[in-house]
């Protein structure tokens, strides 16, 4: 029987590099050792980004090799620093474009400046990580290839080869949800918390 202790142990000495590997080895875990891997995840990442607090965070795990690098060897950052005129929402084919002999691709989460309307009308800052992909220069420059806002960015590098594997390859949508928690996500922001975990100090 293929145990948790033996899934993070194969990682360590894999380095979580193996994309495909790493999913099947995941996959073979009991059902109530995923949902524990994710659960442990969660609070660690949660921890990890604490000193920038955010409403919710859009936590991907179809690629549990991915994940635990982030976790692991990920770079919190402030930023960004300097900005390209890249397509908005298209941050990767962005990262493809502009990368050169000076910037590497980094890929991860970024903090946007989120907003959201209440029922009542008000507007409120509802800032949250999500998925994205950014470039960082020889001197250690962030640069944002789209033209949206964000306060943070962490994440690790990587090569082109391996984050088109990472947007081409991982388990399907359903069974990444199953086991990250998110099974019922909603657009309804009242709800979004049900699936998403707050940072400490919100409430």
């Amino acid at each position: 029987m293929f145990t948790l202790d033996m899934f993070e142990t194969y990682l360590q000495n894999t380095n979580g590099l193996d994309l495909i590997e790493s999913n099947k080895k995941f996959l073979d875990l009991s059902p109530e050792d995923q949902n524990k891997w994710g659960d442990i995840y969660r609070q660690k990442i949660q921890s990890r980004l604490s000193k920038f607090p955010a409403y919710c965070m859009e936590l991907d795990l179809t690629h549990i090799g991915f994940s635990w690098r982030l976790l692991n060897k990920g770079h919190l950052m402030k930023g960004p620093h300097k900005r390209l005129q890249g397509k908005p929402h298209g941050c990767y084919e962005n990262c493809f474009v502009f990368v050169n002999d000076n910037s590497s691709i980094y890929t991860g989460y970024a903090l946007n400046k989120g907003k959201a309307v209440l029922q009542n009308g008000q507007m409120v800052n509802v800032p949250a990580w999500v998925r994205h992909a950014w470039l960082i220069t020889a001197s250690k420059k962030i640069i944002e290839t789209t033209p949206h806002g964000f306060l943070a960015y962490f994440g690790i590098q990587v090569e082109p080869e391996y984050l088109w594997d990472l947007i081409t390859t991982g388990v399907s949508e359903a069974a990444a949800k199953s086991f990250s928690g998110c099974d019922n996500r909603t657009n309804d922001l009242s709800e979004r918390v049900k699936y998403d975990f707050k940072m400490p100090g919100q409430h």
